[in-house]
Parts: structure tokens; C-alpha cells; sequence
């Protein structure tokens, strides 16, 4: 998966937490975009959607999270480069080891399975949240005042 794209799932995903009430703001929001093309800039978008943060941005994001879990959701997000859907629907038991290397199920769009490797750091912290079940469990969102 591309850069882009995993940076674009970043940016969803804050998104959603921000309209579930995880967050007040989405920090993303206030990031530039990054000139890849710089002969062709007028060329660039001008949308939101389409405005690309670098990576050194994004694990600064992941780094700023305010819990341990929160951290582990942004970092398994970008790392797999899954949907918002698809990070909350992840189960322990959707984790299994192939030899030496560790994989992950994912139920995706139109319930499509893809088998996904999965570093084992990252199966380790994952593993230090102690859940059984799935993994990010959704919690209540705040009220809202409106």
C-alpha cells in the first residue's frame, strides 16, 4: 500500500473519532499538504481529501496520542493501512503465526477476506493491551451539547 493511501487512512480515522466524539479536533486538519510534484504544482488538488501528510507527520500524530490504546490504534491503522471499519472490527483470534512470521485476518469492504503480515513489535503491543475479543472495543462517545 501506497504512502498516500495510508496516509489518507490516518486522516479518516481521525475524522471518525473526532464525529464519535473520541476527539475535539482533528489535528490533521492542520497539516499542509506536501509537494511531490513540484514541476507540476498547479496540477495539485486543492481538496481536503486529497491534501498528503509525510510519514515523519504521521508518527508524530501516533507519538501525540493520549492513551497507550489510542497510540495502538492509530500505529495498527497505519501500519496495515486499514479502514476506520476495519480497525474496530479486528479480533484477537483474527491473529495467527504462519512459522516465523505473524499474519492478521481482515474483513473488508463487501465482506472480503485478505490475509495481511503483521510485524511482530507490533503483535506484541497489541498483545500487551490484554483484551480478549476484540481488540479496540468502542467506547460510549462523549455527549454532545448540541
Amino acid at each position: 500500500m501506497s504512502s498516500d493511501k495510508k496516509l489518507v487512512v490516518v486522516r479518516s480515522l481521525l475524522s471518525h473519532c473526532v464525529a464519535e466524539g473520541y476527539l475535539n479536533d482533528n489535528v490533521a486538519t492542520n497539516i499542509g499538504k506536501v509537494n511531490q510534484d513540484k514541476e507540476n504544482k498547479a496540477s495539485q488538488s486543492q481538496l481536503p481529501t486529497e491534501r498528503v501528510i509525510g510519514s515523519d507527520e504521521v508518527w508524530k500524530l501516533i507519538a501525540a496520542a493520549s492513551t497507550e490504546r489510542d497510540r495502538l490504534a492509530l500505529k495498527t491503522c497505519y501500519i496495515l493501512g486499514l479502514r476506520v471499519h476495519e480497525l474496530s472490527n479486528l479480533h484477537c483470534s483474527d491473529f495467527s503465526r504462519d512459522g516465523n512470521r505473524y499474519k492478521v485476518r481482515i474483513i473488508g469492504k463487501n465482506s472480503k477476506e485478505a490475509y495481511l503480515p503483521v510485524d511482530r513489535e507490533l503483535v506484541n503491543e497489541l498483545r500487551q493491551l490484554e483484551t480478549t475479543g476484540y481488540i479496540f472495543q468502542r467506547i460510549t462517545p462523549l455527549k454532545s451539547k448540541f
